[in-house]
């Protein structure tokens, strides 16, 4: 069984924690957004990771997994749902960008190294009155719990209505993955991806990676995506995203909660070694494309709930 421990240390001079399982790591900012901005092993780096402080901060939200809630982007920052009407702060152009979560801190609740593994649990709350309230006003309970063994990263996902009357639940993850040996070979890696009905976005052509295909160095790929599943290599049906190393045969598997039920897909320019694979509950905008109804994935969670989700990255 592999060794296993949480250390605490500095990353470019800020508190971090770095998740320890065998030969795996996983480095962790609960003062930035409890963000998760890199995993690796003596092989290869699964996510992209900062260089440096300056770089994370240009745009924090390129890099590991943040939490992005609400995902995507708000038209108009405004929308309005069972009769509250939301105003929030505009942060690219007249457009609010991926939410309140991703950027402040978040409290540690639980570490602990045991049966192979390393697990921390994060937690932020916003209560009435708060920061956070005056944009989005339901006193809320968001936490995580992530979990580190040899080769596989687990992650827990809670948001509980602390409220009187129901709340929005709009969710996604803008997990970027490292691409390193596409420096060296520009066509190095095959991209699968669980799809069903393509819904078309603003933006160059999309393509379909249902089947699994070579994505090559410059295509531009940004994109919405219904959710679906294949069968995967054990015979069970996977709903999620295959990254293969052509050379090396290695792979990483990233296995979603079906409540992620929309993929936006996004590599910038095409250009640099890393592709944004980012499951969301909701498609970009729903909230002012719902219509008092459970389309295109908006919904509500009633006062008191808790919405529970569970993802998984593991690579061979």
């Amino acid at each position: 069984m592999a060794d296993s421990d949480v250390v605490s240390l500095q990353w470019e001079g800020i508190p971090a924690l770095e998740l320890r399982a065998g030969e795996t790591r996983a480095l962790l900012l609960p003062g930035f957004g409890g963000h998760l901005i890199s995993l690796d092993d003596k092989r290869t780096s699964y996510l992209r990771k900062p260089r440096n402080l300056g770089e994370y901060l240009i745009l924090p939200e390129a890099f590991g997994l943040p939490v992005l809630f609400p995902p995507n982007r708000i038209e108009g920052c405004r929308f309005e749902a069972r009769g509250q009407k939301y105003l929030l702060p505009a942060n690219k152009g007249n457009q609010h960008l991926h939410g309140f979560l991703y950027q402040r801190p978040w409290q540690v609740d639980r570490i602990a190294a045991e049966n192979g593994g390393a697990e921390i649990g994060l937690s932020f709350t916003s209560p009435a009155g708060g920061e956070v309230y005056r944009w989005f006003p339901h006193p809320f309970r968001a936490r995580l719990i992530y979990r580190l063994e040899e080769g596989r990263l687990s992650q827990e996902v809670f948001f509980e209505n602390s409220g009187d009357k129901p709340m929005p639940l709009m969710l996604g993850f803008h997990t970027a993955f490292a691409l390193p040996d596409r420096e060296k070979s520009p066509e190095a890696y095959r991209i699968r991806i669980a799809l069903g009905d393509i819904q078309h976005e603003a933006g160059p052509p999309m393509t379909d990676f249902r089947s699994g295909r070579i994505l090559k160095k410059g295509e531009k790929v940004f994109g919405q995506f219904l959710a679906g599943s294949f069968t995967g290599e054990d015979g069970r049906l996977f709903h999620g995203a295959v990254i293969e190393n052509v050379k090396t045969g290695g792979k990483l598997y990233y296995q979603t909660d079906e409540q992620f039920a929309y993929w936006v897909l996004w590599n910038q320019d095409g250009n640099d070694s890393f592709l944004c694979i980012e499951p969301q509950t909701c498609a970009i905008n729903a909230a002012n494309m719902h219509q008092e109804k459970d389309l295109f994935g908006f919904k509500m969670l009633d006062a008191g709930a808790v919405f529970k989700a569970c993802n998984l990255l593991s690579f061979s």
